[in-house]
Order: structure tokens, then C-alpha cells, then sequence
């Protein structure tokens, strides 16, 4: 009697392919809200994974150069006003997943990092340094002094030091003519609005080429840096990604004064030539404030307040 039986096939892994690998990330996507986790094939043997989502982006496209002025039409993250559409990638964010980060060849020792694509049986990092800042707020009318006190008293900083993001988003929310046009083109009775942005910070750029951040993992990604050649020097001012920081947060002063704009700086911390010199080109000309202590900082901030007012008042 013939004998009969059903052939069955069994996936089996074979081996890890690390490189630059696309995903389909739609799982994040839920209507008009997100999802906070998506699942990759990239868990134990190829099995899925879930991959939280804490909200935080990568930027999105740009290029390499030494300066930024003017600025390259292909760095379309410094472009303060460029809306976002679905049909160019390059205007585009994309979310920021150190789940699904391997830092490709290491072990054992950051040294072990290899830009090369390798296939291996071999189950590399995946566990890179990543900081999210904290939730940023739009621009809002805050009813007492105490709920904006309460609100500040909860940032919790964390990381390095990147003026370049800080300052871009402050431009993007406070510009008239951007991606929050519909909401402060105008006030609610339709007058104009005088603008003005400040921008404070307690450090030099201070960068690092294994940290995740928001133009990705930078050794490997290169995205601001020369793709040919390791980022080097760290949090140094002669460090590649540093100098890149520095480059754009120019770019990005110039463009907001451009805008109309009065862009007040403050340097919090002790005296430094490098870092006061940059600042003050670029604050609005007599609106740069150098703050050596708390005491020094809250009548800064005083000073701007009173001299806003007098300027509403004048006007």
C-alpha cells in the first residue's frame, strides 16, 4: 500500500547580516496618533522584537560641508520654515529607534567598530548611549508664574551638549512663515507680533561619535561628517561632529535674524573666549548677556523681560 505524507519546510537561521538595512517602521503608525513600540525581525535567531518609540526623532536630510553659509539647498533640516511632505522623503523625520541600533563588529570594546557590512553568526551590541530630551512645548500662554516654574523645574537634562537642535527648534516654533504658520502667523484679532527667541546655554558643544542622537549613530551614519573618515575629538572644539555644531548653530542664528527675529543669547558659566565670542555674534546686535552665576542669571533674565516691555511699550 503506497504511503503518503505532506512535505513539510522549516526556516532555520543561518546568520546575521549587519549593515545599513531598511525596515518597515508603519506599525508606529496609528491614524492621527502613533503607536509608542514597532516589531523588527531582529530579536534572537531573526525572530521579531519589539522596538519602543519614546517619541524622539532623527533629522532629517542634510549634507556634509565646512560651512553653512549660505545654506545648501540640501540641508533640508536647516531650512526653519520647510514643511514636511509625505511625497519627499528628504523633508521628512524619522523616528529615533536605538532598539534597533547595532553597533556593528563590537563585542567587547567600542575600538572593535567597523563601517563595513558583515555577515556573521556572531549577535554584535545593541545597546548604544542614547539621550531623548525632555517633551518640548509649543509656544503657549501659561497662566501663573508658578505653572511655567513647575513645567521648567522638570526638565531633567541629560547627555551632551548640541546647540545646533536646541536652537533650530526654537526658531521652527516661534517662525511666521513655517510649519506652525496657522498658529502664530497672527494674534487672535489678527495683528503682527513681535518675535524674539532666547536662546541660553551653560557649555561649548560637546559631542560624542557613539551616541545616538539625532542625525543617528554617527560613526557609522556620517551624516554631518565626512562619510570617508571616522568622526574624531569628541566634546574638543577641533572635533569633527563638534565643529559641525558649531558651523550650523551659525547658520541657524543668521537665518532667525534674518526672520525678523530678535534672537537673545546668554552664556551661563565661567568666563571662555571660544564660546563668548561665537555666542556673541550670534545674538542680535546689544542683545548678548554673559551670566557668571544664578544670581547673575536671574537678573539676565530680568533685564530681557524689562527691556521687551519697554520695547512694546515704544513701539
Amino acid at each position: 500500500m503506497p504511503q503518503t505524507g505532506t512535505e513539510t519546510t522549516v526556516q532555520t537561521f543561518n546568520r546575521w547580516r549587519y549593515a545599513q538595512i531598511t525596515h518597515n517602521i508603519s506599525g508606529l503608525k496609528n491614524g492621527t496618533s502613533w503607536n509608542n513600540s514597532v516589531s523588527l525581525p531582529i530579536g534572537y535567531q531573526g525572530a521579531a522584537r519589539s522596538v519602543n518609540w519614546d517619541g524622539c526623532i532623527e533629522e532629517r536630510a542634510t549634507v556634509s560641508q565646512a560651512s553653512y553659509a549660505p545654506i545648501p539647498s540640501g540641508a533640508k533640516d536647516l531650512d526653519i520654515d520647510l514643511v514636511p511632505n509625505s511625497g519627499d522623503a528628504t523633508t521628512l523625520w524619522g523616528p529615533a529607534l536605538p532598539g534597533a541600533i547595532f553597533a556593528r563588529d563590537v563585542t567587547t570594546s567600542w575600538n572593535q567598530l567597523d563601517r563595513n557590512e558583515a555577515l556573521t553568526t556572531t549577535d554584535y551590541y545593541n545597546n548604544v548611549p542614547y539621550y531623548c530630551p525632555e517633551e518640548a512645548k509649543k509656544l503657549q500662554s501659561w497662566p501663573t508664574a508658578s505653572t511655567f516654574e513647575s513645567y521648567v523645574n522638570g526638565l531633567t537634562p541629560s547627555g551632551n551638549t548640541y546647540h545646533d537642535i536646541g536652537l533650530l527648534w526654537g526658531a521652527r516654533f516661534v517662525s511666521p512663515t513655517g510649519i506652525f504658520r496657522s498658529e502664530n502667523e497672527y494674534t487672535p484679532q489678527g495683528g503682527e507680533i513681535e518675535r524674539h527667541l532666547i536662546f541660553m546655554t551653560d557649555g561649548e558643544a560637546c559631542t560624542g561619535d557613539t551616541d545616538y542622537a539625532a542625525y543617528g549613530f554617527p560613526w557609522l551614519d556620517r551624516r554631518t561628517t565626512d562619510p570617508s573618515s571616522a568622526p574624531t575629538g569628541g566634546c574638543l572644539t577641533t572635533g569633527t561632529i563638534t565643529q559641525q555644531v558649531n558651523a550650523r548653530t551659525q547658520a541657524i542664528c543668521t537665518a532667525v535674524k534674518n526672520k525678523n527675529i530678535t534672537l537673545w543669547v546668554i552664556w551661563f558659566g565661567a568666563q571662555s573666549a571660544t564660546i563668548e565670542g561665537m555666542m556673541q555674534s550670534c545674538a542680535t546686535t546689544g542683545r548678548y548677556f554673559a551670566a557668571r552665576n544664578s544670581t547673575d542669571l536671574q537678573n539676565t533674565f530680568r533685564s530681557i523681560a524689562d527691556q521687551i516691555s519697554q520695547l512694546r511699550l515704544t513701539k
